[in-house]
C-alpha cells in the first residue's frame, strides 16, 4: 500500500510554497518515504528533498533514518543532512523518542521527547 500527500501555502506578502510526498509499505513494519518541498520567499527561494525509512524492530520499538538536501538561492545555506531516531511505545499511553540530526554546515541537533496520555 502507498500514500500520496500534497500541500500548499501562501502568505499575504506574496510568498508561496508547495510540497509532496510518497510513502510506501515495503514489508510488514517497514515503510519508505520520499518527499520534497519548494518555498518562494520575498528574499530567497528554497527547495528540499528527503528520503527516509522507518522499521518496527519490535512491537514497541521503531527505528527511523533519513537523508536529504536543502538548497536555495542563498548558496551559502545549501547542505546535505542525515538523521536517525528511535521511538519507544511500551503501552499505557506512554511514548518516548530520541533523534539525532547533523548537516554538512557543521550543525547538529539532538531531540528527546516523552509523553503520557491521561484519560
Amino acid at each position: 500500500m502507498f500514500t500520496l500527500a500534497a500541500s500548499g501555502e501562501a502568505t499575504s506578502a506574496g510568498e508561496w510554497g508547495v510540497g509532496g510526498s510518497l510513502g510506501a509499505t515495503v514489508s510488514e513494519g517497514v515503510t519508505i518515504n520520499l518527499g520534497g518541498r519548494y518555498f518562494e520567499a520575498v528574499a530567497d527561494s528554497v527547495y528540499q528533498v528527503e528520503a527516509g525509512v522507518a522499521a518496527a524492530v519490535t512491537e514497541t520499538l521503531t527505528l527511523t533514518a533519513a537523508v536529504g538536501m536543502k538548497a536555495g538561492s542563498n548558496a551559502a545555506a545549501d547542505n546535505f543532512y542525515g538523521k536517525a531516531g528511535l521511538a519507544w511505545a511500551p503501552g499505557g499511553g506512554f511514548t518516548s523518542s530520541i533523534e539525532g540530526q547533523a548537516n554538512t554546515l557543521g550543525g547538529y541537533k539532538a531531540t528527546f521527547k516523552a509523553s503520557k496520555s491521561i484519560k
